[in-house]
């Protein structure tokens, strides 16, 4: 991997990062959403004014407007888990259940299959996520059914699961898209 791969890979987690603190920190998430998203627009919707080459075939249509509708409700999501819970919680939930979520899809929806140690790690992320979503240090440490099913009744976590899955729907509802869409040359 290059050094500018590298470094545009690590500019771009700092940036989510940072994002998801702005947003936990923020007074007003309502308006942080609408404002992100209005800004985000405008420029996109510039850059695309100006004569880029970038278009959507009519096949990528549907998975496009999929795609959309998910992530409103992305957003949605995103201000009640962080009216709800810790950042420490919630992230690790929705970013790794929308990966698992994301494999799911693939499978089911695309045909996809990952190696059987792809499923292993699939494996180690759910019992991740559902371990960060424990309420508690004292609770993980029991290893009683009692202890462990409060924590599925942690509204934080049920609004982190349902990010990830709309984060789940739009990643793959992209990727049809994009795929459809043959590269402008």
């Amino acid at each position: 991997m290059s050094l500018i791969a590298l470094a545009l890979i690590v500019a771009a987690a700092l940036l989510h990062a940072s994002w998801n603190v702005i947003a936990k920190a923020s007074k007003d998430m309502v308006a942080l959403m609408w404002w992100a998203t209005i800004l985000a627009t405008l420029g996109y919707g510039a850059w695309l004014l100006t004569g880029s080459e970038i278009y959507l075939a009519s096949s990528s249509v549907i998975p496009f407007l999929i795609s959309a509708l998910a992530e409103t409700g992305y957003f949605v999501t995103l201000v009640r888990r962080y009216s709800q819970g810790d950042l420490s919680l919630v992230y690790p939930i929705y970013r790794g259940g929308a990966a698992i979520f994301v494999v799911l899809w693939g499978a089911t929806v695309l045909g996809e299959e990952l190696p059987w140690f792809g499923y292993l790690g699939i494996l180690l992320m759910v019992v991740g996520v559902y371990v960060a979503s424990l309420p508690n240090n004292s609770v993980r440490m029991k290893s009683t059914l009692a202890s462990v099913i409060p924590s599925f009744r942690n509204r934080a976590a049920a609004w982190a699961l349902a990010s990830a899955i709309f984060i789940s729907i739009y990643s793959v509802t992209d990727k049809i898209a994009v795929s459809a869409t043959p590269p402008a040359i």
